[in-house]
């Protein structure tokens, strides 16, 4: 073979190798190119769905915050409070600002320490506020000016709660090591008390506080230390107070192993002691632990120290407490049979009070019970024990509890049994007020049976009881709930007409004080019935009223009521600036702490409501958030479809880098390559073609394509496509065309 020959063999080699990684690369290209496109899509999709779900949890957490906010005791705000802006927050930290002003003031010259520590509790709660106004920095500068004021206390036992409650703020401001340093400090504090009980009080509470910040192993020790100092407390009572708080501390502890450690200790030490109250904690404590056969097994033990109990009544209260345990534990039978023994200890109670307090949480803890044919026997025990029950007050204590109860009953039939023969019994008592709240109540629980006509029915019986109540303010009270159980019943136009009663009937009140509670109540339920219109004006009333009210301390009550009144009504700003009316009030009561503790409390609530308000509208404003978007794909289904992008685009980036790597096996001019490759006439014309486009002034780049394309369209027509279609010719005629 001539030389010649050999390098043109090379030649097609090459050039064959350049098409085919060439042609490679074009089809992967082709296959990712679509696939791009199609994971562009699919991504957009799956952000899109993702972004729709974490603005719905979103709104969840803040609705979830509002309602906490709305069942706090100090202050019942709406589940949504429209039309909050910024004034609100800044009303809120003038608020704030002028009662840490205020609490600066708190001196005691005959007792330092009580002074100090009241200084600082009001300083602990401006700083939970300021936290609420998501202001952690003012927070934090507020705490460091409450843990000088803690620096100053003498008495370790009153220093070492006061550092507590400061760690536990630092917690839930999310500064952990700040918090331990703290607790550190409080422990420290806490062994020096020489009081035993208050020692193991102190340690008790400084294991929870370890507790709920996950530090398992340190709160154990502590709880250890606790247990040792309560064992030395001689006073019963004293004695099962210091259990109770190391019980509730032990059910905290994430470790169920070393929690049962400890209440098995505490368990040993109640013998010795007043069992019920002890019991009752542990019983708690056991819900809590994560372990449900462990749990069971400290019940198990708690049971058998509270049949040793002598008092029916200490007895009974312990028997509920571990009854509700089994409960939460899901074992009803287990609970429905304590709960038995419970109410056989109940009928043995010969105080009315003691009794009608017993019942009452046996009933409530039926209620809990996923059974509802053992909550029903349950249930109509108690009310054969209620029935000798003489005192109306403690009747009505009792049938007020099983109606809630039987109003959560699944059985509706049943629940009805155990609501008639609850009326039967309401029916009987005398006194005109108590009677009101117990239909009232009744009627509540047929409302919650969707019996819509027979709670009309006993709304009108308590209806007509009320209008024969003497006492104005009682009166106005009872009137006021009798029409917010009508709008609960979506019976407004009924609900109006007796809140206009209620207005008249609080119009004849004489002393302030009380007329100002009435009208703050008529307003809430208007404001619940949107009659917000009337409600201003009632509140507009009560504020007038208020202020001619001479006594500081009345004065602050009745201001506050018409806080929580505002605050119903979706009227942040007003809420706001009837706190501040409330603080100067507030400057001349003795002791003036719990009162300035109210005030940043309310204030840190309603400024909170405003900033979460703000951001629901934002995102309830959103035309995404009505609609429900279903995902077309699944995580998983999306990292197949990147894996599938994957390949073709890796083996184009192959079939690329090989191509930059491969050269010309011959070091000639591309034009001898050519020749060596293809028909001289075919090369003359790519020669001719070239020149022509560089006359032309062709960019660069567009030549270098033009060429590569007609250099790819012969190697395809020469060595591709002739050779196939010579394998039609016949077997001698196969080289013909060469």
């Amino acid at each position: 073979m001539s030389k010649i020959e050999e390098q043109r063999k090379k030649l097609k080699k090459f050039w064959l190798k350049r098409f085919l990684l060439i042609t490679g690369g074009v089809v992967a290209l082709s296959f990712s190119v679509p696939r791009i496109l199609t994971f562009q899509d699919q991504l957009q999709q799956y952000s899109s769905y993702h972004d729709h779900i974490e603005r719905h949890e979103e709104i969840q957490q803040l609705s979830s915050r509002l309602k906490v906010l709305q069942e706090d005791p100090h202050l019942d705000i709406p589940r949504f409070v429209k039309g909050a802006d910024l004034e609100s927050y800044q009303s809120a930290q003038e608020i704030l600002q002028q009662v840490l002003q205020q609490a600066e003031k708190i001196d005691d010259p005959w007792d330092k320490n009580s002074a100090l520590r009241e200084k600082t509790s009001v300083m602990l709660s401006i700083a939970q506020a300021y936290e609420q106004l998501k202001d952690s920095q003012q927070a934090q500068e507020i705490l460091q000016q409450a843990l000088q004021q803690a620096e100053k206390i003498d008495d370790s036992g009153s220093k070492a709660s006061v550092l507590l409650s400061i760690a536990q703020v630092y917690g839930q401001l999310n500064d952990s090591q700040r918090a331990q340093e703290i607790l550190q400090q409080a422990l420290q504090q806490a062994e020096k008390i020489d009081d035993s009980r208050s020692k193991a009080s102190a340690l008790g509470s400084i294991a929870q506080a370890y507790g709920q910040l996950k530090d398992s192993q340190r709160a154990h020790k502590i709880l250890h230390q606790a247990l040792q100092q309560a064992e030395k407390i001689d006073h019963s009572w004293d004695k099962s107070s210091a259990l109770g708080s190391i019980a509730q501390a032990a059910g905290q502890l994430k470790d169920s192993q070393r929690a049962q450690e400890i209440l098995q200790q505490v368990l040993q030490q109640a013998e010795k002691g007043e069992k019920a109250s002890v019991l009752g904690s542990i019983a708690e404590a056991a819900e809590q632990l994560k372990d449900a056969q462990r749990a069971q097994e400290i019940l198990y033990l708690a049971l058998q120290q509270a049949e040793k109990i002598y008092g029916s009544w200490e007895k009974a209260s312990a028997l509920h407490n571990i009854a509700q345990a089994y409960g939460q534990l899901n074992d009803s039978q287990r609970a429905q049979e304590i709960l038995q023994q419970a109410l056989q200890q109940a009928e043995k109670i010969d105080d009315s009070r003691s009794k009608a307090s017993a019942l009452g949480s046996i009933a409530q803890t039926a209620e809990q019970l996923n059974d509802s044919q053992q909550a029903y026997k349950i249930l109509h025990q108690a009310l054969q024990q209620a029935e000798k029950i003489q005192h109306s007050w403690d009747k009505s204590s009792v049938l007020g509890s099983i109606a809630q109860a039987a109003g959560q009953l699944k059985d509706s039939q049943r629940a009805q049994e155990i609501l008639h023969q609850a009326l039967q019994q309401a029916e009987k008592i005398q006194h005109s007020g108590v009677k009101v709240d117990v239909l009232g109540g009744i009627a509540q629980a047929y409302g919650q049976l969707k019996d819509s006509q027979r709670a009309q029915e006993i709304l009108q019986q308590a209806l007509q009881q009320a209008e024969t109540i003497d006492d104005p303010g009682y009166k106005s009270s009872a009137l006021g709930s009798i029409a917010q159980a009508y709008g609960q019943l979506k019976d407004s136009q009924r609900a109006h007409k007796i809140l206009q009663q209620a207005f008249q009937q609080a119009e004849t009140i004489d002393y302030s004080g009380h007329k100002v509670d009435a009208l703050s109540s008529i307003a809430q339920a208007y404001g619940q019935l949107n009659g917000s219109q009337r409600a201003q004006e009632i509140l507009y009333l009560a504020l007038q009223q208020a202020e001619k009210i001479q006594h500081s301390g009345v004065k602050v009550d009745a201001l506050d009521s018409i806080v929580q009144a505002y605050g119903q009504l979706n009227d942040s700003q007003r809420a706001l600036e009837t706190l501040h009316l409330a603080l100067h009030p507030a400057e001349k009561i003795h002791p003036k702490y719990y009162v300035l503790i109210s005030i940043a409390q309310s204030a840190g609530q309603l400024a909170e409501v405003a900033s979460i308000s703000q951001k629901l509208s934002v995102l309830l404003e959103d035309a995404n958030l009505d609609t429900s978007v279903v995902p077309n794909i699944t995580t998983k289904s999306l990292q197949w479809q990147f894996i599938y992008l994957l390949i073709p685009t890796v083996s184009a980036g192959i079939f690329l880098f090989v191509l930059l790597k491969s050269r010309s096996p011959l070091n000639i001019s591309l034009t001898g390559q050519l020749i060596l490759v293809f028909p001289e006439e075919y090369v003359a014309n790519l020669v001719l073609l070239k020149k022509q486009m560089h006359s032309e002034q062709r960019p660069k780049l567009y030549i270098q394509l033009r060429m590569l394309k007609e250099t790819l369209a012969l190697i395809l027509a020469i060595y591709i496509q002739i050779p196939l279609d010579n394998l039609g010719l016949p077997s001698i005629r196969r080289k013909i065309d060469k």
